[in-house]
């Protein structure tokens, strides 16, 4: 599933798209044209994301260790690692602060200094776990099948419930810049049903 994410100003995009066998990230005008390479490493990279002043783009890499967080400024400029222990699906705080993502295995959420250094887990999860920040705090579903939407206060992390959805869910959530509105993909599939009829003829 390809990853996307508008610029704070309205006017980039940036997304992850194959190319020869790999993946990359690209930025392209909001308003059409042709988009640009934005990562030249070796290996995949993949969920770019914008910091809050849209100066840096934010990706998961591949590589010997597992997928780790790197940067790069939007003008560009070299690549610089932030995270060291694992972890992908990464967002940063609107205060410009942290960087909050799921660990490599995506069943813990994580804090670090958006310049890197150390790396802190705040919630164990259950994989395909999703969660986006608010302004003040993460809104999290537990996995992919939880129903109860929770909400990590930043200062205190004290947790609450807050509300009910229907599951299961697919990445992408994400909130509204007033807090009052939660957008999220919900999975959708026919599937098929094993049934038994009694005194079938």
């Amino acid at each position: 599933m390809c990853s996307s994410d508008l610029s704070p100003d309205g006017q980039r995009i940036a997304f992850d798209g194959q190319s020869e066998e790999r993946w990359g990230i690209y930025v392209i005008p909001s308003h059409g044209g042709q988009p640009v390479r934005f990562t030249s490493a070796r290996g995949s990279q993949i969920r770019p994301s914008w910091s809050h002043d849209g100066q840096w783009i934010y990706y998961c890499a591949s590589g010997d260790t597992g997928p780790q967080i790197w940067k790069k400024r939007a003008t560009g400029g070299p690549e610089v690692q932030v995270t060291k222990r694992g972890g992908c699906n990464q967002q940063e705080t609107p205060d410009g602060q942290y960087l909050y993502y799921l660990n490599k295995d995506n069943a813990a959420l994580w804090r670090v200094s958006v310049d890197g250094g150390d790396e802190k887990e705040l919630i164990p999860l259950e994989p395909e776990a999703q969660f986006a920040l608010g302004n003040y705090g993460v809104y999290f579903l537990d996995s992919m099948f939880a129903t109860t939407l929770k909400l990590m206060d930043y200062k205190t992390h004290s947790i609450r419930a807050i509300g009910s959805l229907r599951g299961p869910m697919i990445h992408g959530m994400t909130v509204s810049p007033d807090d009052h509105w939660l957008l999220c993909a919900r999975s959708e599939s026919a599937g098929s049903r094993l049934m038994l009829v009694d005194n079938f003829r």
